[in-house]
């Protein structure tokens, strides 16, 4: 659809448009109508001719119909969203649209713009305020918008195009970005034409005249006409659908869908396939929409993101990759994959998810089971519990908790057993007497023993000891729980010593949060291994984080290795090692580690972590760091998605208990759970620390010394470690608060809380706070020292010049004076500084705001600020103003020019009148009207006089035309001179006569010249034929001087040579021979006329006096040049000695040298070559001071000294020679990034020798965007000093379809690096390479052609400082791949970079220049000072340099006891003295003493003595001035000196060799009391004695565990009577010959024993009962374990019905085999039997048994074998190869040729029947089509009827509306007019009334003036003195016309220069009198008429 069509309206007349002349009549205007109502289809032009593909059009209305056509619009609606590609716009009869935008929408509402076009480039600015686009129209980015004028060129005048292209040409092109797919998507296409193109001879007319006014021919010209508008564009089926076809039903076109998406137009995945979100597809990557994997549970799910940032749900390929969550799953199975099972199922072990049945129903014992379920997989399953354990109360357990656990009894009721399972010994804690543990006391052993706490089963010894930090032993359990800190906010990257940091990726998603780390980027910052650091909610006081567990959570790709977690605080760094692990790709590892005290080491060392340096590192954490890097895998990604900390507090409500914390009984003035706060205020505890403003050296938290913080009472606290103060109040800061912060000003060392006042700049209030700082002076109290800009003083109290306000004033600021940059700031006060007001103005601009150019001054004050002198001459114009802006000056009459300095055209100045007048030349007189400056003409010859009124006498001669002469008008000879006279030096004059000071005669030869004038040379004006500056010779050519000129030669065969009185021929100059036609000897240049020019050849110089006859040039002397060989030679100076320059060729110019001969050129009289910028010397042949390599290719000719700007001194360093960095075997495929170096990959890339090659189309799968670079390996990395001054060097190759493209004008090399403090990027570019060529390049490694690559000095020159930064630490090369468009493949090869080593030159290795040495400071080495010396360390602080260093190298800070230290950590090294710490700051752990620099400073430590055997404390402490506490003593001493054993222990330590060993006392038979600290004697309770009580005392027992006595009523007789008994043994004589009744004795000995045995608790039945019950619990262990074999047995037995299937398949297939072999046999019998019908051989039916055959066969053999058929075998073997040959040979000659030509018949059969099919179906595409064209017309018909009837109605409606709107306009236009017109008279009246009351006191004003100028006139008898001053002018010039002629006569018949003279004097004097009185009468003019205008002014 339009809005607006020609003949809408009725006929109109239309013409095609014809070049034409303006204002002359058009030739064949070619003119037709254009009618819509016309029954003629020509004659219609509807806007669909412009869509039906026919050779007709649509067509606009004319201009002449109303300016409005140029504003037309088209509109297609293509009935759904399509990608268009392109739109082709075909202009009919006309040219094509000048102005239009293409634009495009979705709804038909919101039109966004395509492309704009745009009659010229300028109007894309102006008209569309886009930047126009040149030439074809071209795109750099996808959505990219241009202006074009390309398609608006006036030709050709018909059948113009216009090619829009939306997708060719854009950078994804060949596969679309979704910005493209976003850009190119349209339902409606709209063409909005804003003017039409017209011819430039139209142009101006067109623009400022009113139509009507125009010829209706040349406006009826101009019309839009659209023959075509093509849309070419595909179905939005983004990227999964080959076709759409058409939908008969829908009339839409649908996509045919693939990549397993739905929809219609292919926009989302079908159901099941939501593994991955959905993605359009491109021409690269399909994006298919993946299976989700439940493993044929259901065929539904959906995609959820958090699920795939978690990654949990496993793809059909067994990856952890996307987001597919199913749903409904079925067989009792859950889960995101549908792997798990239900509640109240499980999954055994072993069997797959994939199963059909995987789940089974748990059995659980209800009253054992907590809710009846059970473990549901091997994933749920923990500890001991496997699938289908089911989860069990307290007290029960089994497989189905149908059983009481270990520690119960009694099931179904299961209590719990008499002895604690947690503190007894006992294999049973149901059975027997309960054994406690070590530290674990109680009837049960259930509580813990004085001392400790934590009853813990998995404690071999039951309880931990209290640690309490050596304050008490007192100490329980806690009864709080765990809470557990998770914060993964503010966790990053950092190396051991967290030099540096980086911030990693945060992933955030439904569920935990992750961090993520890309190796390539994290080994860009640290060289080492990275740590996880964590933020501050991990570190402090974490004393109640003992026991408990810390998980992280780690995904990552990994080897085997370890998870080191690091612990810094209070001065010491420890860490833990777990087992190794391994992680498949994507693999999440939890692992948890114990904070126990033995599960830690010291960092860096094998020494285990005791209880006290745990809790000390735990009570202040100042680091808590996790390794994070487990690989060399470059592309290694390390995941961080949780780290939990378990901490204890009465706060936290967490499940799990914490009794492992220890809550201490503390004394008073401690506090905290393990006593480890010393200090409680306000609710704030101080960890380690003393009271206020002291602390606790090193930390210690056992003992400890406090002392003073130096915080100068500015802070409450300082570190323990360092001493800095902490949190600086009163405005301070500084480490020890000793300083004021920036912005206050005083002492802070003062100790006084109003040390720092604030800066008052001027006023302390922020809104007049004008400087940031401030400091204090003596003698003005402070000063504010930096004053933003517009303030001054030293308070910034006043506004600076240029800026006015009132700072002082609350609220008040400074403002620049708005005087549009214009005034004149050298002058003081040239802007009022309160209100603002411009007081003095830059010279030449005035005005309020100083806006406009001043009087006698123009040009533009306020944009160009060019305001520029008048300089009106004051003779030529009436006033020294001009206009002020073309500067214009108002000239007199006849008078021209800018400046009022020209007269008319034949007008000349006459000084005596002060005004230009007619030159009055004889019109046939005179050669032309205009005259000289003087007034003379330039009279014909013949005639003469001023005005050539006179006829003089002329000599009978040829006339030579006069030659023209430019007089200058209004200057007078001799630039104001009178007349006949000049001034030597030309000077700038004016109008009128001066002064005749300076100015000499002319001497102008009366006979020769024209007039007695001269110009400003002298030189007078000759008559023909004369010569000379007097005009006093005849000129070349004539003769014979007389008056009236000369007489012209008669010698034309001689060039006119005469002589000049005689008129004789003669020779030319310097010429010989006999027709004149040589040359002299020594001169040259024959010439006919002036003859030959002497050669004046140097006699020093030249080899000869004879020079080249033709150009004139001598032959030179070696030394000298010229081509008189006066000069010296280049190389030479000195002339005329000439002695050689010298110069050195590397140190000079080299635009003064030569290169090829190597000669430079110097000055007089030294020598001195001209240097290059750093060189100096008389040749050039040194470098300046600071700078060194005097080298030749450096266009500064040596380099400056770099040396990190640590010194200026350096020379160029000696025995370095150039070596090569290459590629390594293992490093030849190389990686390509991107351009930022975010991405990088090896994919698809490949070496074969010697390339490296890269097919972009694989490469692209990873990096999208271009331009892609190689990186170079490590070795190209890291400090590249040494590179300075060397070449990198490769060689790249690269094939693409267009040599140009996007990335050619990117750099081809890149450079990142710097220092540490900052780096930069610098690039290099080169030439491109060719497509499908090697290129080499070399690139010079100084800093000469680098550019910046980023920042602010992007594309600047690189300056040496910089570039040499970046080589100090090189992050990376990279080297660019892609060239050109559409790139198919790069190689690179032969990639080097020279370095310089110390080494012999040689062939191979040649000397490195441009190295620099510097002489660096005490503290830096290294050959540009680049490092510290030993002994020296680098000092991070602030660099005030105007540009960033590396920081000064200062002494290592070791105390004295070390003379080495790491130079960047400054950590000292090797402490000695028996020091130790970072700095040898403190003595090693054994020693004490206070460290001052003495190698006395630290002593041994005596715990109690000095020798290895009785020193029991590893470390000591200071206590006082010079004594010491052993701070460590072993367990089982103590003391100040470890020096006594500690309760519990005995034994001596003061005695060598003494110790004190562990008491030892028996646990029943002891009092629980310490044994004798020196013997070592236990108390014993009441019966038990021994030195350790274990033994029983006489007549006691041992009962269980107690000594009783056997003293009772029964045993005690018995005993009693046993003695009796004994001493009467004793008594008896046994040496007699009686026997011992030993028979008898071992009787009762094996009685006793069998009773014993009988009697014993195995033999109880309460024994037995056990071992019964044990038996049974083995019997249904094994039992359990059948169950799980028989399930094995039976998982086998389905293998093997599955094997066994496989078998019979197997089987099957064999059987198929054998028949077809039987088959086979078959054949091959039948062939046989055909064989032997050929042979003649009858087929005889086998008549003979198997055995007879046998038999017959055997017979067969053994003939064989006794004959000899060797011979004709060979025979055989012979024919059997010469047929073979024979058949080769002709399967060559036949076989292969049939066997192709079989081929290619089938081929061509083929392509035949192909070729048919496709004839085919054109044939049945043509009837369709041929049948639908018929329809198409036939519906075409009765459209047009009815098209026609519609036509004639709307066209009768539309004539009724147009009248009546011509109508009502009439009328609203007549109603405008009156309105109007009344709205005029009412202005009128109103402003006449005001002009009358204005005028009124005005006119009566003037009245008087006028009265008054008239009396002032009659007073002065003004109008007489004017009369008489006019009437004295008239004679003046009468006067002056008389003198004239007396003047002419003088001249021209006076030969007497007296007189001449004495004329000439009295018409001055006549003059000077005439211009006297003239100025008087002016003056009184002047005075007259300015009174005149005052008085109107009044």
């Amino acid at each position: 659809m339009t809005n607006a069509t020609c003949g809408e309206r009725g006929p109109e007349m239309y013409c095609k448009l014809v070049e034409h002349v303006s204002g002359q009549p058009v030739r064949n205007p070619q003119c037709r109508i254009c009618d819509q109502h016309s029954r003629i289809p020509n004659l219609r032009h509807p806007i669909t001719n412009a869509i039906d593909g026919k050779n007709t059009w649509w067509q606009s209305p004319s201009i002449q119909n109303g300016k409005e056509y140029h504003y037309v619009t088209i509109t297609l609606d293509l009935r759904q969203v399509f990608q268009i590609a392109y739109v082709i716009v075909k202009a009919a009869n006309s040219p094509r649209p000048g102005n239009w935008i293409l634009e495009r929408s979705l709804d038909g509402v919101n039109y966004q713009p395509w492309q704009y076009y745009a009659i010229t480039d300028t109007e894309c600015l102006t008209r569309y305020n886009i930047s126009p686009r040149t030439g074809p129209p071209s795109y750099a980015k996808d959505d990219e918008v241009i202006c074009t004028s390309y398609y608006s060129k006036i030709h050709p005048l018909e059948n113009g195009e216009i090619h829009t292209s939306l997708i060719n040409g854009r950078p994804s092109a060949d596969d679309p970005s979704p910005a493209l797919l976003e850009f190119t998507s349209a339902r409606y296409i709209r063409l909005r034409f804003q003017r039409i193109r017209t011819l430039n001879a139209d142009l101006m007319m067109l623009a400022h005249r009113d139509l009507i006014d125009i010829d209706p021919i040349v406006t009826r010209r101009y019309y839009y006409s659209i023959k075509d508008i093509s849309v070419g564009g595909m179905c939005i089926c983004y990227g999964h659908a080959k076709a759409c076809p058409l939908n008969p039903a829908t009339n839409r076109s649908s996509c045919e869908c693939e990549h397993n998406t739905c929809g219609e137009s292919c926009d989302r995945c079908c159901p099941g396939f939501n593994q991955k979100p959905w993605q359009a597809g491109t021409f690269l990557v399909k994006h298919e929409c993946e299976a989700c994997n439940c493993h044929g549970k259901t065929e539904e799910c959906y995609y959820d993101q958090a699920v795939a940032d978690r990654k949990q749900s496993l793809n059909i390929h067994g990856q952890y990759i996307g987001g597919g969550v199913c749903i409904n799953c079925t067989q009792n199975t859950a889960g995101i994959n549908c792997e798990t099972c239900i509640d109240g199922y499980f999954r055994l072990k072993g069997v797959l998810p994939g199963d059909p049945h995987p789940c089974r129903q748990c059995h659980c014992y209800s009253i054992g089971s907590l809710d009846g379920t059970c473990v549901k997989d091997e994933k749920h399953a923990s500890g001991d519990l496997l699938p289908g354990f089911c989860h069990c109360k307290p007290g029960f357990g089994g497989e189905r908790c149908d059983r009481c656990a270990l520690g119960y009894k009694g099931f179904p009721h299961c209590v719990p057993c008499n002895c604690s399972l947690k503190g007894s010994l006992n294999d049973d804690p149901c059975q027997g007497p309960c054994r406690c543990k070590d530290y674990v006391e109680g009837q049960n052993c259930d509580q813990c023993k004085p001392g400790f706490f934590n009853l813990q089963q998995d404690n071999p010894q039951g309880c931990e000891p209290c640690f309490c930090s050596g304050i008490t032993r007192n100490c329980v359990g806690s009864r709080w729980t765990y809470s557990t800190i998770g914060d993964m906010n503010g966790w990053y990257l950092t190396d051991v010593l967290g030099r540096a940091r980086i911030m990693p990726q945060q992933d955030s998603f439904d569920g935990p949060q992750q961090l993520s780390i890309n190796n390539m980027a994290a080994r860009s910052v640290f060289q080492q291994m990275y740590y996880w650091s964590a933020p501050s909610p991990y570190l402090g006081n974490k004393v109640s984080a003992d026991g408990p567990c810390m998980g992280v959570n780690l995904i990552f790709l990994i080897q085997k290795d370890e998870i080191i977690i690091y612990f810094w605080g209070s001065g010491l760094r420890i860490c833990t090692s777990q087992e190794g692990i391994h992680l498949n790709p994507f693999e999440e590892h939890t692992e948890e580690v114990l904070l126990k005290h033995n599960l830690f080491m010291f960092h860096g060392t094998d020494s285990p972590v005791s209880k006290r340096e745990f809790m000390t590192v735990l009570a202040n954490i100042k680091r808590l760091l996790i390794r994070a890097t487990y690989s060399y895998g470059m592309n290694a990604i390390y995941r961080l998605s949780g780290v939990n900390l378990e901490v204890a507090d009465h706060f936290s409500t967490g499940p799990k208990d914490a009794s492992a914390v220890e809550v201490c009984q503390c004394p008073p003035e401690y506090s905290g759970t393990s006593c480890e706060v010393t200090e409680c205020s306000s609710q704030i505890c101080k960890t380690n620390s003393c009271r206020s403003r002291y602390r606790r050296v090193n930390g210690t938290i056992v003992g400890g010394i406090c002392r003073p913080c130096t915080c100068f009472g500015h802070a409450e606290s300082c570190d323990d470690i360092t001493g800095e103060c902490l949190d600086c109040k009163h405005n301070t800061g500084g480490l020890y608060c000793d300083r004021c912060l920036p912005g206050f000003y005083g002492d802070a060392t003062k100790g006084k809380p109003s040390d720092c006042q604030l800066c008052a700049c001027p006023l302390s209030t922020p809104s007049n706070n004008f400087s940031p700082t401030c400091h204090l002076d003596q003698s003005h109290g402070f000063i504010c020292d930096q004053c933003q800009p517009g303030y001054a003083g030293l308070r910034c109290e006043r506004c600076a010049e240029g800026y006015f306000g009132q700072p002082l004033i609350p609220g008040g600021s400074c403002q620049p004076c708005q005087c549009n940059d214009n005034l004149d700031f050298s002058i003081p006060g040239s802007c009022d500084s309160l209100s603002g007001a411009c007081l003095i103005c830059k010279p030449g601009t005035t005005g309020q705001y100083c806006e406009k150019c001043a009087d006698g001054y123009f040009g533009d004050a306020l944009d160009a600020r060019n305001c520029q002198p008048c300089h009106c001459n004051i003779n030529g114009s009436f006033s020294e103003n001009c206009n002020s802006e073309t500067g214009q000056c108002d000239c007199r009459p006849n008078v021209v020019g800018r400046q009022c300095n020209e007269c008319k055209s034949n007008y000349f100045w006459a000084p005596e009148k002060q005004f230009c007048i007619p030159c009055g030349c004889h019109p046939l007189q005179s050669i032309s009207l205009q005259c000289d400056v003087s007034g003379r003409c330039l009279c014909k010859s013949g005639f003469m006089g001023k005005r050539c009124e006179l006829i003089r006498r002329v000599h009978i001669q040829k006339e030579n035309p006069p030659t023209s002469q430019q007089i200058k008008a209004l200057h007078p000879s001799a630039s104001g001179c009178p007349r006949g006279a000049f001034k030597p030096a030309s000077l700038p004059g004016t109008f009128g006569v001066q002064s005749s000071r300076g100015c000499v005669p002319c001497h102008c030869n009366s006979f020769g010249s024209k007039s007695f004038d001269c110009d400003e040379t002298g030189q007078c004006h000759c008559q023909p034929g004369v010569g000379g500056k007097k005009c006093d010779r005849c000129a070349h050519g004539f003769y014979g001087f007389e008056e009236g000129g000369c007489t012209p030669c008669e010698c034309a065969h001689l060039g006119n040579n005469c002589d000049p009185h005689t008129g004789r021929c003669i020779c030319p100059p310097n010429t010989v021979g006999k027709k004149c036609d040589k040359c002299a000897p020594n001169h040259w240049g024959h010439d006919i006329i002036s003859g030959c020019k002497a050669c004046d050849c140097s006699i020093v110089g030249s080899l000869s006096l004879q020079c080249d006859p033709d150009i004139g040039c001598c032959l030179c002397r070696p030394e000298f040049s010229g081509n008189k060989c006066d000069e010296c030679r280049l190389g030479y100076h000195g002339h005329p000695n000439c002695n050689p320059c010298e110069c050195l060729v590397a140190g000079t110019e080299p635009s003064t040298c030569e290169l090829e001969t190597g000669k430079c050129s110097c000055t007089d009289p030294a020598g001195q070559c001209k240097c290059k910028v750093n060189v100096e010397g008389v040749n050039c042949d040194r470098c300046k001071p600071g700078r060194f390599g005097l080298y030749a290719r450096n266009p500064l000719g040596c380099s400056s000294c770099y040396c990190f700007g640590l010194t200026s001194r350096c020379s160029e360093a000696k025995g370095l020679i150039r070596l090569w960095l290459t590629l390594k075997p293992d490093q030849v495929i190389l990686p390509l990034v991107d351009e930022n170096v975010q991405h990088q990959t090896v994919q698809g890339i490949i070496y074969q020798y010697p390339e490296t090659i890269a097919n972009i189309d694989l490469v692209m799968h990873d990096l999208h965007l271009e331009p892609f670079y190689w990186r170079l390996p490590e070795q190209f990395q890291g400090r590249k000093l040494m590179a300075y001054g060397g070449k990198l060097k490769y060689a790249i190759f690269f094939e693409a379809r267009d040599e140009t493209g996007f990335a050619t004008y990117k750099p081809q090399v890149i450079i990142r690096g710097g220092l540490p403090t900052r780096t930069q990027m610098i690039v290099r570019h080169v030439a491109a390479p060719l497509n499908g060529q090697l290129t080499r390049h070399e690139i010079e490694m100084t800093e000469h052609e680098w550019k910046y690559g980023d920042g602010p000095r992007a594309s600047e020159a690189v300056t040496r400082e910089d570039f040499m930064d970046v080589l100090y630490n090189v992050h990376y090369i990279l080297i660019k791949a892609t060239h050109g468009s559409f790139m198919r493949q790069s190689r690179i090869s032969e990639i080097s970079m020279e370095v310089a080593e110390e080494g012999k030159v040689s062939g191979r290795t040649p000397h490195a220049q441009m190295i620099e040495k510097c002489d660096c400071p005490l503290g830096s080495s290294g050959l540009s000072c680049e490092a510290c010396s030993l002994g020296f360390y680098r000092l991070r602080s602030v660099d005030r340099r105007p540009r960033p260093g590396l920081g000064a190298c200062v002494p290592c800070q070791c105390h004295g006891h070390s003379e080495m230290c790491d130079p960047e950590t400054s950590v000292c090294q090797n402490c000695r003295h028996n020091t130790s710490g970072e700095h040898c700051e403190r003595c090693a752990p054994g020693f004490y003493g206070i460290v001052r620099g003495s190698p006395n400073d630290c002593r041994q430590c005596a715990c109690p003595l000095t020798v290895s055997s009785n020193n029991f404390s590893p470390s000591c402490i200071m206590e006082g001035v010079n004594d010491y506490r052993c701070s460590a003593c072993a367990p089982g001493y103590e003391g100040q000196y470890c020096e006594r054993c500690s309760s519990g222990y005995t034994g001596n330590p003061r005695i060598p060799g003494g110790s004190c060993q562990e008491c030892e006392c028996h646990p029943y038979g002891s009092l629980p009391v310490p044994c004798d600290p020196v013997t070592g004697q236990c108390t014993c309770k009441p019966g038990s004695t021994g030195l350790k009580c274990a033994g029983c005392e006489p007549r006691h027992a041992r009962e269980g565990i107690r000594c009783v006595s056997c003293d009772d009523e029964c045993t005690g007789f018995l005993l009693r009577d046993l003695d009796q008994l004994h001493q009467m043994a004793l008594s008896v004589n046994l040496s007699g010959p009686l026997h011992p009744p030993y028979k008898m004795l071992y009787s009762f000995e094996n009685t006793t024993q069998e009773l014993k045995h009988l009697l014993s608790p195995q033999q109880a039945p309460e024994r037995l009962v056990w071992l019964a019950q044990e038996n049974l619990d083995t019997l249904v262990t094994e039992m359990d374990e059948l169950l799980t074999r028989a399930t094995k047995v039976t998982a086998d037995g389905e293998q093997t019905r599955q094997d066994a299937e496989t078998t019979n398949e197997r089987a099957k297939v064999l059987g198929q085999f054998i028949k077809g072999t039987l088959q086979a046999a078959e054949a091959a019998n039948d062939t046989a039997s055909r064989l032997n019908e050929t042979l003649g051989i009858p087929d005889k039916t086998l008549d003979k048994s198997l055995h007879e055959l046998q038999n017959e066969v055997d017979k067969m053999m053994a003939e064989l074998r006794k004959r000899k058929l060797n011979i004709q075998q060979e025979f055989a073997q012979e024919e059997l190869e010469a047929a073979k040959a024979l058949l080769k040979n002709v399967n060559k000659l036949f076989a292969e040729p049939g066997k192709k030509t079989e081929e290619l018949k089938n081929e061509v059969r083929d392509k035949l029947a192909d070729y048919q099919d496709k004839v085919d179906d054109a044939l049945d595409l043509l009837r369709e089509a041929t049948d639908k064209i018929r329809e198409a017309n036939r519906l075409s018909a009765i459209n047009q009827k009815d098209m026609t009837v519609v036509e004639k109605k709307k066209q009768a409606m539309e004539d009724g509306r147009q009248e009546a709107e011509n109508t009502l306009k009439e009328g609203n236009d007549i109603l405008s007019a009156a309105n109007d017109l009344a709205d005029g008279i009412n202005s009128a009246v109103e402003y006449v009334d005001e002009i009358r009351d204005r005028i009124s006191p005005l006119s009566d004003e003037l009245k008087d003036k006028i009265d008054d100028l008239s009396q002032d006139i009659k007073d002065k008898n003004l109008p007489e003195m004017v009369l008489q001053a006019e009437r004295h002018a008239a004679q003046l010039n009468d006067s002056s016309a008389i003198l004239d002629g007396i003047l002419g006569e003088a001249k021209n018949l006076s030969f007497n220069a007296t007189v001449a003279f004495k004329a000439y004097s009295n018409i001055k004097d006549y003059i000077d009198e005439a211009d006297a009185i003239s100025k008087a009468a002016k003056a009184q003019a002047n005075e007259a008429v300015q009174m005149v205008r005052e008085s109107n002014a009044l």
